[in-house]
Order: C-alpha cells, then structure tokens, then sequence
C-alpha cells in the first residue's frame, strides 16, 4: 500500500498541474473591463479587512455581492475548469492504468480493492467526486446559474464547507493502518505503491523458486543422491 505521504505528495502536484492549466486556459476567454474592477475592488476590500482598517461587518455585505457578480461572469471559465478536472482525474487516470501524472512522478497508483487491477471508468469517478473538487465545484455552478444572489451566497458557503469537511476526513482516514480513505472505501479501490509491489514479487518468485527445488529434490532420488555425494566430497 502506498504511504500516505507518497499519497498527498501526489496530490498536491497533480492540483498544482491543474491549476497551471486551468490558469493558461482562462487565458483564451478575456474579461470585461468591470469584471477585471471588481476583482480588483474585491482584492483592495480584502487587504482592507486583513489591515483591521474597516471591519468585517462593515464590509462582509460588500465583499459578498462582489464575490457574486465575480462568479456570476466567470460562468464560462468555471465550466472549462470543470471539465479539465473531469478529464485530468477521470479520464486520464481510467485510461492510464490508475495514475496521474503526479501518481506516475512517485510510483503508486489507483487499483480495484477486490482484483488488484486497473479500477473502472464509475470507481475513478466515484472517488474523484471526493477529493477533487469535481463535485463541489458543479454543485457551485449550477447554483450560480440558477439562485438569485442571497440564496446562492448562503448555498455556495454550505457546499464550501461540506467540501472541506469531507477531503479532511478522506486525508485523515488514509493515515490508519489499512491506509483505506473514506473514498476509497465508496469506490471500492486501493492505492498501491509499485516499488513495494515490485520487491514483494520478487520476494514471492524466490520463496516459490526455492519452494520449486526443494519439491525436485524430494521427488528424485537420483538428484538427492548426486547432491549429498557433492557435499561429502
């Protein structure tokens, strides 16, 4: 089994990748001009807060509508990232024996629990709902399309800390002894370490190599006799 540091190691690389790229692709879809002074706005309020210079009562209502009408134009760049999520940890994780780019750099990978092979397309889906954002970040889309600003503001917090809630109980749970995360235990899968895999294989060829001489040496004679006389000799 993998160890839980190889584990959030691979992780945060592959977070880091996606992040690079997500930020490269929002570079295909300009922002207006009021959009690019309300991030703008938004970053000088909270540097404000931060300084203790106004309160955070007297701007939370601010802060929050800024953040809204952010969201709101970001619609487009949220569903690419979305997808580029979908494709990174799903697709290319189903179809490249269980690793990401940042499960390949440590040498682990992502297995059905049962067989031991390569997990199925639904098992890398499942456990990715949990863990990469994946899910809370189509539940805050589609919040964003359809609520009004007071109703997906009071969502949008609920999906946020739910989000934080579940991924610490994933991390936690994978330091047990059985390092088995709590998605891992829905998706029905296991992340191996194949520098382990690779020495106990080898381990198990040798014991049954040895295994193997010991059977034709007790069941011929002729050689059991010819190897006694070497060692008298």
């Amino acid at each position: 089994m993998a160890s839980p540091m190889k584990r959030i190691g691979a992780y945060v690389i592959d977070i880091l990748i996606v992040l690079i790229l997500v930020q490269l692709l929002s570079m295909c879809f300009p922002t207006s001009a009021k959009t690019n002074k309300q991030a703008e706005d938004y970053l000088n309020l909270v540097e404000e807060m931060v300084s203790n210079e106004k309160t955070s009562d007297e701007n939370m209502e601010k802060l929050e509508s800024l953040s809204y009408d952010i969201s709101k134009s970001g619609v487009v760049q949220s569903g690419v990232a979305i997808g580029l999520y979908f494709v990174y940890f799903v697709v290319i994780q189903t179809y490249n024996n269980g690793q990401t780019l940042g499960k390949r750099l440590l040498k682990i990978r992502t297995v059905d629990s049962k067989t031991k092979d390569k997990p199925k397309f639904l098992q890398i889906f499942i456990r990715s709902l949990f863990i990469y954002s994946i899910l809370s970040n189509t539940l805050d889309l589609l919040a964003i399309i359809v609520l009004n600003k007071s109703h997906y503001l009071s969502i949008s917090n609920y999906i946020s800390s739910l989000y934080i809630i579940v991924l610490f109980i994933c991390f936690i749970t994978i330091l047990r002894s059985d390092r088995i995360g709590l998605h891992d235990k829905f998706a029905h899968t296991l992340v191996i370490d194949d520098e382990e895999e690779e020495e106990e294989n080898t381990k198990s060829k040798q014991w049954n190599d040895n295994i193997n001489e010991i059977t034709k040496k007790k069941s011929n004679p002729r050689l059991k006799n010819h190897t006694s006389a070497k060692e008298k000799k």
